[in-house]
């Protein structure tokens, strides 16, 4: 909500309409790579798996992550 407020700030100081003021905005497709945990896991976040291969997907990007890490989150349910 507030980067929409901001969005519609800028518009109107600007005077332009949305389509003019997003022209030249290069959007990037969101990535999520689901991997399964042994149930009761604890230490996932921890893990010297799960640490090399965050560090392997930020190495991946090489930059190019809009300025913040891989975001790792532990998903309470699964799916049906």
């Amino acid at each position: 909500m507030f980067q929409r407020c901001r969005v519609l700030r800028a518009l109107r100081e600007t005077g332009e309409t949305l389509d003019a003021f997003t022209a030249d905005l290069e959007t990037y497709p969101q990535v999520m790579i689901n991997v399964p945990v042994a149930k009761g896991c604890q230490s996932w976040n921890t893990a010297p798996t799960s640490v090399r291969s965050v560090a392997e997907a930020e190495a991946a990007l090489n930059g190019s992550g809009r300025g913040r890490p891989a975001r790792v989150r532990h998903r309470t349910a699964d799916p049906p």
